[in-house]
């Protein structure tokens, strides 16, 4: 039982990775889903960490501190099998979050987390990829992989029109202070 994921914790900002956590709510595996990602993962031991204490010491991490001050935008997303761990688990994540203005928690589905990692995307990334699609029909997700969550909303925020930017999939849903936007499988 031990070592079954029943939760995932994805984090983008641009690095972009997911934590993988068990039912006693600890870090089984760290993804990292870009080239950032993967060197962040691997220069932090994570594993067998309380998923607070892993989140804690990613977000306090030189890459991610200077990024976060420096005005990027980090997106967290929480799914799982379990609704009582997942909720605890993103209200955890609103929480620790709570410090940082540019900062968005949200619930996803396992059906969104499972397409999103069919296109080798966090669901952050993915909700983010499904939004400027949707204004740019020709953007891959090779595209977005590398971009910052910045980078994606600016170029939403250009190509959206006038009143409609923050409404629809990707918007200012969650931001100011960590504060989330819970939602289950039917959203993106």
């Amino acid at each position: 039982l031990y070592f079954v994921p029943t939760a995932s914790i994805g984090i983008d900002i641009n690095p972009s990775l997911e934590l993988r956590i068990n039912r006693f709510d600890r870090v089984l595996s760290v993804e990292g889903y870009n080239d950032d990602g993967q060197s962040l993962a691997a220069a932090l031991d994570l594993t067998f960490l309380d998923y607070n204490d892993a989140v804690e010491e990613i977000l306090e991490s030189d890459a991610l501190t200077a990024m976060l001050s420096g005005g990027e935008i980090l997106t967290i997303t929480v799914a799982g099998t379990d609704e009582a761990q997942r909720e605890q688990i993103l209200s955890d994540m609103e929480t620790c979050t709570a410090g940082h203005r540019n900062a968005h928690c949200y619930a996803a589905g396992s059906d969104d987390v499972a397409a999103a990692r069919a296109l080798g995307l966090t669901y952050g990334k993915y909700r983010a990829y499904l939004a400027l699609r949707a204004l740019d029909p020709d953007i891959t997700p090779d595209e977005i992989r590398d971009m910052t969550m910045r980078e994606i909303r600016d170029r939403i925020l250009a190509l959206a029109p006038d009143g409609e930017a923050g409404s629809g999939a990707y918007g200012h849903h969650g931001a100011g202070g960590g504060h989330g936007h819970r939602w289950g499988a039917a959203a993106p």
